[in-house]
């Protein structure tokens, strides 16, 4: 019985190493503590599935950052889910590093998703000085 308390415990020391710099599933709940999100926290809410939720109104556009520290290498995982169609004005947009906060002058990369027409794609940017 020790032997394999010994044995998930070192397995779950190994699963703990492997999320590196960041992790948040969001499942305390909480936007302001470990980690503590930025910008326009008001807009988002932790659902009854914790999941992350926009909760804005119509016509709005809202973000939510938080700081990284990035290792040599990294991997992204999110779950997204988009109750509407996306469209060119009604899309999500992650930003997955960026040099600064203010998007409008910042270098770094992010997804989109949502365009026009039926073929709702999914494309990665690189952003140079705030622009594509």
């Amino acid at each position: 019985m020790l032997r394999r308390l010994i044995v998930v415990c070192v397995l779950f020391c190994q699963c703990l190493n492997s999320y590196g710099q960041f992790s948040d599933d969001f499942s305390d709940s909480d936007l302001n503590t470990n980690p503590s999100w930025e910008g326009d926290v008001q807009d988002f809410i932790v659902n009854a599935d914790q999941m992350l939720q926009l909760n804005a109104g119509e016509n709005n556009s809202s973000k939510l950052l938080t700081k990284v520290t990035f290792p040599d290498s990294i991997q992204w995982n999110f779950e997204a889910k988009l109750d509407f169609p996306p469209s060119a004005n009604n899309r999500l947009r992650v930003y997955l590093a960026l040099d600064q906060q203010n998007v409008d002058e910042a270098n770094g990369f992010f997804l989109e998703i949502g365009e026009n027409g039926n073929a709702d794609a999914l494309n990665f940017y690189k952003l140079t000085d705030g622009g594509v």
